[in-house]
């Protein structure tokens, strides 16, 4: 598997995500939505990477959790 760059953009659109969404939500919500938003988008990047059954559910499992922390972190930037 090959981490890097998408990891990066994931990271920075997290943090986007969060920064802009920090104050409409509850942060349950938005932990919800992250986490469906992360698990469909690591699958469509292993399905693109051409990986199998196990790396496309584990691309999925990491890249929800990237999504959550950048989320929350840039919810707190728009806190400070």
């Amino acid at each position: 598997m090959n981490f890097g760059f998408e990891e990066l953009l994931i990271f920075a659109a997290g943090i986007v995500y969060g920064y802009t969404n920090s104050g409409r939500q509850k942060k349950v919500d938005l932990l919800k939505k992250v986490l469906i938003y992360g698990i469909i988008l690591g699958v469509i990047l292993g399905i693109l990477q051409s990986l199998s059954l196990y790396y496309i559910i584990l691309l999925g499992i990491i890249v929800s959790i990237v999504l959550i922390i950048s989320t929350f972190i840039g919810s707190l930037l728009r806190k400070s």
